[in-house]
């Protein structure tokens, strides 16, 4: 029996084991992945076989794969549409580009999606081998549901009780289907396998299933092989875009379908080397979109196949270890100032002093501000997010030479001159590509700068289309993404952009961008709808997507550029009674009427609050919209000596 409804993809995950798939039914097409001038490369990156770290569990969709650690800990490699995993431990996941589903180590379901973008929410589960499946439509979350009778409950349907009981479910692009405690699949939006069986698997456009015996079977499209299964017993299968894929009794891995070869990664053959199985043994195998991971007897994750967003990149033990530095604001004497005050913490303790830093530059977005000390140690403070406290980005050991902050990434030089990028801890990033002579952070992707100049992008659909050709010098990324509220169903708006700033000094950028505004600069800045530039006369002059321009003050140069996203900021060069250091470009953007007077050496942005370098003894001090969760903790405040009060503050100008 099939029951019709619009299903996009869908997202399986078990206690016991975890099915996923985020499988379109019709391939995007071939795109620019390089602005390197030497022409469109024909097909997309593709991983050969390449191991990593341990893992528990694993799961594989469209461009995104993931796992659990032995620890609990889930982990998030490749560049979906949704980038947030869990910070509390769990004992498997499931992961599609427009969300994930785990079990928490109590049993408990949790899924979250696009629509929520917020920490996973609470679900019910069947102790010992319940599962969920998500199904996101065009602008809402759908779900197959197992509950503590056995029974499914549907979402998409208007009897939402299937009123079957089912001994397992799993769902993809082509609709979710499960097997009933008699052995006969039942689905919704996709014909279901006749016969008896013990285990199914849903692609982008098939079905296949393995008997009580082991043999495989599959029903569907066909265009690649995909649906046509060798003989033999296996123990696991899985269905992915264009190919299957399935585990002997041995532990050997056998494929078929597309990616026999590796020769032709784009459309029609999608020959992505997909179905180039390793040699080896294996407990667990996951069909993606166009690559494929499984997990060693070892316990080592492998992964192959399509590679452009990093999903086919084996996630590796962290590279470096997490630092322990940390940082807050302050209040000081000063109505509406605040110091900044920096430790380290070992564990949930104070290790050390607390002490007022030394700061080389500022850097962040709508909720980060991160800190680039003089010595090149980095920390950054995340504000909540629609009222939920969400993890800080996971700044790692090493001492940077510079640091640019993105919405959900972070990445810089270190002293020695090799790119590192960060994130929230387990949360996906795609990688920097081998050779780069720097790296930028920009929306779901990661902005490689090359040595000769020319632009590699890792990460989402909208970050290679419209590459341009050239030589730059400085990269960077904006946009906004969320849920947006709508009468009929609400939706998900993605309106990112890049931008590149050439040798000669012209601003070019590309994705869902603003009009580059005209002229000659030395620096440049990405806003959420916005790109501006300060020109050699250090003016700064800012476009947005309709080509409006916004300029700062007549007759006002600037030292500095930076943005939030929402607010441009800089330090001025011209200071009278009338006016402080303070540079805006948004006029009618101010967040507080505090401000140091004075000359300033550098203003910064982030997570609502403006920061600014005073000239003497390099002190900082912040105002603005400041959340108790960048101010530093009690027990930081009373060890610390705050700097001398700063000037007074200025009315609004």
């Amino acid at each position: 029996m099939c029951r019709h409804f619009p299903v996009w993809v869908a997202i399986c995950a078990a206690a016991s084991i975890a099915l996923s798939c985020n499988l379109e039914k019709h391939p995007p097409k071939s795109h620019v992945v390089s602005s390197s001038g030497r022409g469109v490369r024909e097909g997309l990156p593709v991983a050969a076989v390449n191991f990593g770290r341990k893992l528990q569990s694993l799961g594989a969709g469209q461009h995104i794969s993931c796992g659990s650690t032995g620890e609990g800990a889930a982990i998030l490699w490749g560049a979906g549409d949704f980038v947030e995993g869990p910070a509390y431990p769990v004992t498997s996941i499931a992961c599609v580009d427009e969300g994930l589903a785990v079990v928490d180590t109590d049993g408990s379901v949790r899924v979250a999606h696009e629509m929520s973008r917020r920490q996973l929410v609470n679900g019910d589960t069947l102790s010992g081998a319940s599962e969920v499946s998500l199904i996101p439509g065009k602008g809402f979350a759908a779900h197959w549901f197992v509950g503590k009778d056995g029974r499914v409950t549907s979402s998409l349907t208007d009897a939402p009780e299937i009123g079957r009981k089912f001994t397992q479910i799993a769902g993809g692009a082509a609709g979710a289907c499960g097997i009933e405690v008699n052995g006969q699949m039942y689905c919704e939006n996709v014909a279901p396998l006749e016969g008896s069986f013990s285990q199914v698997s849903v692609g982008g456009a098939h079905v296949c299933a393995l008997s009580e015996e082991g043999q495989a079977k599959c029903g569907g499209a066909n265009s690649h092989g995909q649906s046509q299964s060798p003989t033999g017993e296996f123990m696991q299968i899985s269905a992915g875009g264009l190919h299957t894929c399935a585990l002997t009794m041995s532990g050997k891995i056998a494929c078929w379908g597309a990616g026999r070869r590796s020769d032709g990664c784009h459309e029609p053959e999608w020959d992505c080397g997909q179905s180039k199985a390793p040699e080896g043994l294996f407990t667990a195998v996951r069909a993606g979109g166009y690559h494929t991971c499984a997990l060693a007897r070892d316990g080592r994750v492998a992964c192959w196949g399509r590679n452009e967003r990093g999903q086919a990149q084996a996630p590796q033990e962290d590279e470096y270890a997490e630092s322990p530095l940390r940082c807050g604001l302050a209040p000081t004497k000063t109505e509406g100032l605040f110091g900044l005050v920096c430790w380290e913490q070992k564990g949930d303790a104070v290790a050390g002093k607390p002490f007022s830093p030394n700061v080389s530059t500022m850097a962040g977005h709508t909720r980060h501000l991160c800190v680039l000390l003089d010595d090149g140690r980095a920390a950054c403070m995340r504000a909540p997010e629609q009222n939920t406290l969400v993890p800080a980005f996971r700044v790692p050991d090493v001492r940077f030479a510079t640091l640019s902050v993105a919405d959900t990434s972070a990445c810089g030089s270190t002293k020695e001159g090799k790119p590192v990028c960060f994130t929230a801890a387990h949360w996906a990033l795609p990688p920097v590509i081998d050779g780069a002579k720097s790296a930028y952070p920009a929306p779901l992707a990661t902005l490689s700068l090359m040595p000769d100049g020319h632009v590699e992008v890792r990460g989402h659909a909208w970050a290679h289309e419209g590459l341009p050709a050239g030589r730059y010098r400085k990269l960077c990324g904006g946009g906004r993404m969320g849920p947006v509220p709508r009468k009929e169903t609400p939706g998900f708006e993605r309106r990112v952009h890049s931008c590149a700033l050439s040798d000669s000094g012209q601003i070019a950028c590309w994705g869902h961008a603003p009009v580059a505004p005209r002229g000659t600069f030395i620096d440049m800045v990405c806003g959420n709808d916005f790109v501006c530039g300060l020109s050699q006369e250090r003016r700064t002059i800012c476009s947005n997507r309709e080509g409006k321009s916004e300029e700062s003050w007549e007759g006002e140069t600037w030292s500095n550029l930076a943005t939030d996203g929402a607010v441009v900021v800089g330090a001025t060069q011209q200071v009278d009674e009338a006016k402080d250091g303070v540079g805006y470009v948004f006029k009618d953007i101010f967040r507080s009427e505090h401000r140091p007077k004075g000359i300033l050496e550098a203003v910064w942005a982030g997570a609502g609050a403006e920061c600014a370098k005073l000239p003497e003894g390099q002190t900082v001090v912040c105002w603005g919209l400041i959340d108790a969760a960048l101010q530093a903790p009690p027990d930081v405040l009373q060890n610390w000596n705050p700097p001398q009060k700063p000037k007074g503050n200025s009315p609004r100008r």
